[in-house]
């Protein structure tokens, strides 16, 4: 049989970022949470973690900023997700706060980061001249705000690195105390779990197709306590290693429930309309967008507008929100991927196990 290990260091330093990424991009997060009846409680309890943290300085933002695009913020690149062949041995909240020491290479990482189609030479050469540097951020298509922070950094990056360091710090001694009382809900859940129960109740609502095992193969688990209904994992050369939030069976309840829900026919009927599509092309690159700005962009009638966009929300293919009076529209991602999931079984490359 195969074995499941559990490691406490990858779950508790993500939880130390999630801190800190959680109130730099607090509607983002709520904007990913599943709309069931478990909604509002997890809302309360992001709502208690800022709280039970206390103050972050905004000065941190260029670190933990989610980029709209791809809703991937700096920080958990630089010194998690790259080193996650080190999770089941050295990597811990040392390991990462000794990478956060390295000034020099954090700082050309983040140029890289928010600059992705730099190479090497065009980053030496931004490195060392402010005036390249800030022609560049002038010219991207960041928000003002955005821009502002890159500004007010790369003009002394030191303090604000010194800062960082030391908030990390004190939310650590925090998020110690937090896992010395709470611990025992990750270790509950382990204890209950054995390799192949975590792999099938996973194995079919990922987006992509985990390996078959081997009976000899360790595999490694993490749990976070904050970040509580989160699911990831990665493919070392052998086994597999999964960061689950602890409550992680909560999602993976919904993604079967909403699954169940949406079909292959209700796909067809809502977005066969010529215009529906054109809608959602908009939306796909826009982001998010009210009635009247599909009105102005698309020139079709706002009672048409709403007829549409009614329909793609009841069906589950756009979500809504509200902004104030201001209710906003954008892509159900999830929806697609599960229609993708139903599609895979009539496409050549399907392999018996739905991705």
């Amino acid at each position: 049989m195969s074995k499941l290990l559990l490691l406490r260091e990858p779950g508790y330093v993500y939880d130390l970022q999630f801190v800190f990424l959680l109130h730099f991009n607090f509607e983002l997060y709520v904007k990913n949470l599943f709309n069931d009846e478990k909604k509002k409680e997890n809302v309360k309890f992001y709502k208690y973690i800022l709280a039970y943290f206390g103050d972050i300085p905004d000065d941190l933002y260029v670190f933990f900023h989610a980029l709209p695009s791809t809703e991937r913020a700096f920080l958990p690149k630089y010194c998690f997700y790259t080193y996650q062949c080190y999770f089941n041995t050295t990597y811990n909240y040392e390991f990462m706060y000794k990478k956060l020491q390295q000034k020099d290479k954090l700082v050309r990482e983040l140029l890289k980061f928010y600059f992705c189609e730099l190479d090497d030479k065009e980053v030496e050469k931004c490195m060392n001249s402010i005036e390249e540097l800030f022609a560049l951020i002038k010219k991207s298509d960041y928000s003002k705000e955005e821009k502002i922070k890159l500004y007010e950094f790369f003009v002394e990056p030191d303090p604000y690195i010194e800062m960082l360091m030391q908030e990390i710090s004190k939310k650590e001694k925090i998020l110690f105390d937090y896992y010395k009382n709470n611990f025992h809900k990750a270790l509950e859940v382990y204890n209950q779990t054995s390799f192949e129960s975590i792999y099938n109740e996973l194995r079919d609502i990922i987006d992509t197709t985990l390996p078959e095992y081997n009976n000899d193969e360790y595999s490694f688990v993490s749990y976070c306590l904050l970040n509580h209904c989160c699911m990831c994992f990665w493919l070392p050369k052998e086994g597999i290693y999964y960061l689950l939030g602890y409550n992680y069976s909560s999602v993976t309840d919904a993604v079967r429930n909403r699954d169940n829900k949406w079909s292959l026919t209700g796909l067809g009927s809502t977005i066969s309309d010529e215009s529906r599509l054109k809608i959602l092309n908009f939306l796909l690159e826009k982001g998010e967008a009210n009635c009247k700005d599909i009105e102005t962009a698309l020139d079709i009638t706002g009672s048409t507008i709403y007829h549409h966009i009614t329909a793609m929300v009841r069906a589950g293919v756009v979500n809504v929100r509200s902004e104030k009076r201001n209710m906003l529209y954008s892509i159900n991602k999830n929806y697609f991927d599960s229609m993708i999931k139903m599609l895979a079984v009539y496409s050549k490359k399907w392999k018996g196990i739905i991705v």
